[in-house]
């Protein structure tokens, strides 16, 4: 089966950002697998990015100047300070499940859910609700103007070969949570997956990323 590109979201760890030649290795990988570099999106915790700021800066621009999203995962539970955040060449953010867990039930999370979300706006940032479970947590959301929502409500991780199923059978899951249609792949530490828009995605971007589990995402209406 000929797949169509789609974007796919790579985490990165800390221990591989720290490396000196972490974005010329990148770069050589992408130009050895023919890999269109706006096809990729890296996803990082602020913890990460923040042990050495100036030098993750320096890496980050370069792969974002070919094309690279850069994404801060598990948004809210690090220790950086929005000075420091803009300086970053970030073009999502990712709000932790911990605050979406609790926002039908906790007005804190809720203030720091709804506050996260019309920051990431005034900076042009798009933003990624994770752990959505329930449809009252969709719904809380969608009306907070969250662009995206990743979780359990959307589907379980799947493995390449149901994916690539699902994919080709679209119609045989009907009824699942999976016909939302979240339009991401997701690659965990060397792990690739997928959540599949009504279009083909690709699987084996280059063998140095591996192959994992499915993350579903879905784009909110």
């Amino acid at each position: 089966m000929k797949l169509k590109q789609k974007s796919v979201a790579i985490n990165v760890s800390a221990v591989q950002l720290r490396k000196d030649d972490f974005a010329d290795t990148v770069i050589d990988i992408i130009r050895k697998s023919n890999i269109d570099p706006k096809c990729l999106e890296f996803e990082l915790t602020e913890s990460s990015i923040m042990t050495d700021v100036d030098k993750a800066v320096e890496k980050l621009r370069r792969l974002r100047d070919i094309g690279i999203k850069i994404s801060i995962d598990d948004f809210g539970t690090g220790f950086s300070s929005l000075s420091q955040l803009r300086r970053f060449p970030i073009d999502r953010l990712k709000i932790d499940k911990s605050f979406i867990s609790n926002i039908t039930n906790s007005s804190d999370d809720l203030i720091i859910v709804s506050a996260i979300i019309n920051m990431a706006k005034s900076l042009n940032l798009k933003i990624t609700a994770e752990g959505v479970e329930t449809k009252e947590q969709l719904k809380i959301l969608t009306e907070h103007g969250c662009h995206e929502m990743q979780g359990f409500l959307y589907g379980k991780p799947m493995t390449e070969d149901m994916i690539r199923h699902y994919i080709k059978f679209p119609e045989r899951t009907r009824g699942t949570s999976f016909l939302m249609h979240p339009p991401l792949i997701q690659v965990h530490h060397g792990q690739l997956g997928s959540a599949p828009d009504h279009d083909d995605v690709p699987f084996a971007a280059t063998p140095a990323l591996g192959k994992s589990n499915v993350l579903p995402f879905r784009t909110a209406a």
